[in-house]
């Protein structure tokens, strides 16, 4: 499948031209990303956290908190973190941070959609602040990807609320984040390449149609995947308008019931 991305170059409204407003057409679910089961949650928890490792454009596993690993033996991974990286609250990253974050998903502290994937878990040592030890129950082919998670800073023990602190390039502003937009202020302490700008908008518009006349407006600067298909040409040509596609990840497909009656027949 194709993405779209359609992004404003000009402004018919005066606005901050450090903030970017992005047109979303649903509320996020969830800005812990412990929990996150939909998509506009994973995309915007991407910019707040990282996790040991990520996924680069062409979808292989690279290191992000962690600068290396290796695999010990088929049931042993060691991960060694970065050295330079904190999260937006100041903390600084300890091995202690990567045991928290997974053991809370694996135990009863919360009720995680990944619980059941972590279960090849057998333990998670930390020797030191900066190595974490994974020991799996058993061989588990795509553990890497599991790693891949965002990780939270591990609370102190007199914490009143939960701390969702990441160490991304984005922190979440959830004092202007209502149930109609999404605020993101720039992290300038983030151990990677400084965000351009200093900060992102989401706006919540569930209508396709407006998301649309809202870009061609310039109300918003940036739509990704979510206007009509059958306003795309003539956004296209709209003059103060960048249109991008490449190659998406999606893939759609129809599954048949092989043991109907009918749809067993391979002529069918």
């Amino acid at each position: 499948m194709i993405l779209s991305f359609l992004i404003a170059c000009h402004q018919d409204v005066p606005r901050d031209k450090e903030t970017i407003v992005i047109g979303i057409e649903d509320s996020p679910e969830n800005f812990d990303p412990r929990l996150q089961r939909d998509a506009l949650s994973q995309k915007i928890n991407k910019l707040i956290y990282n996790g040991l490792l990520t996924k680069d454009d062409h979808l292989n596993l690279v290191p992000d908190l962690a600068v290396r690993h290796e695999m010990r033996d088929p049931q042993t991974y060691v991960f060694y973190l970065r050295d330079n990286c904190f999260f937006h609250n100041q903390k600084k990253l300890t091995s202690k941070d990567v045991k928290y974050t997974y053991q809370s998903m694996m135990g009863d502290e919360i009720i995680s959609p990944y619980k059941s994937k972590l279960k090849v878990i057998k333990s998670i040592e930390t020797p030191d602040d900066r190595t974490v030890i994974f020991k799996l129950g058993q061989t588990h082919t795509p553990f890497l990807s599991l790693m891949t998670l965002g990780i939270l800073p591990e609370p102190n023990a007199d914490a009143l609320h939960k701390d969702l602190s990441g160490t991304g390039p984005y922190r979440l502003e959830p004092e202007k984040t209502t149930l109609s937009q999404v605020v993101l202020e720039r992290f300038d302490g983030y151990f990677g390449p400084k965000a351009k700008n200093s900060r992102l908008v989401f706006r919540v518009i569930n209508d396709s149609t407006l998301r649309a006349l809202e870009l061609i407006k310039g109300r918003i600067d940036l739509v990704q995947n979510n206007c009509p298909f059958v306003m795309i040409p003539f956004l296209k040509n709209k003059k103060d308008l960048l249109f991008k596609k490449d190659t998406g990840i999606n893939f759609s497909y129809m599954a048949f019931n092989l043991k109907n009656e009918y749809l067993k027949n391979k002529k069918v």
